[in-house]
């Protein structure tokens, strides 16, 4: 009857292995449901990075002259009353920016399981030092009650 009772209680148990066929079986027979609940427990997070480059265009120097009619100056040896007149070099240059934008989807889910897996182990990794540092105060009160011990022995 006691191991009955064991067999039941230790079958009973809720384990990662029962869960992870329950889940195999859910996907199997309703696979719209495990989508629905795993895009709503782990949506995907989505990241846009938008880069801009700048890329400086050669620079050109043009130089000209203007032609002006007027009839304030006297006739130039052509016999006209159109002088040219040279402009200052201008400067003309074109410069372009270049946009490029990237977006990342990361699975919210695999960045869950990481984290508590992370978690599991940084909480084991604490619990052995707590441990280790237990052990080596409890090395040094034994060495301090031993030669207290042999102190009092040789004074005595």
């Amino acid at each position: 009857m006691l191991c009955l009772c064991a067999l039941l209680v230790l079958s009973g148990c809720y384990t990662q292995r029962k869960a992870e066929r329950q889940v195999i079986k859910a996907q199997a027979r309703y696979p719209q449901i495990v989508a629905k609940n795993c895009g709503n427990w782990y949506p995907p997070k989505e990241t846009t990075i938008t880069q801009t480059e700048y890329k400086q265009g050669a620079t050109v120097y043009r130089t000209d002259t203007v032609t002006i009619d007027c009839d304030s100056v006297v006739k130039n040896g052509k016999g006209n009353n159109v002088v040219s007149v040279p402009c200052p070099p201008q400067t003309e240059r074109v410069d372009t920016f270049y946009t490029s934008s990237v977006t990342t989807v990361e699975n919210t889910a695999r960045i869950s399981a990481l984290q508590q897996s992370y978690d599991k182990e940084h909480d084991r990794a604490e619990r052995l030092l707590w441990e280790r540092n237990l052990w080596r105060i409890a090395a040094l009160i034994s060495i301090a009650v031993i030669a207290v011990y042999v102190v009092v022995k040789f004074v005595f």
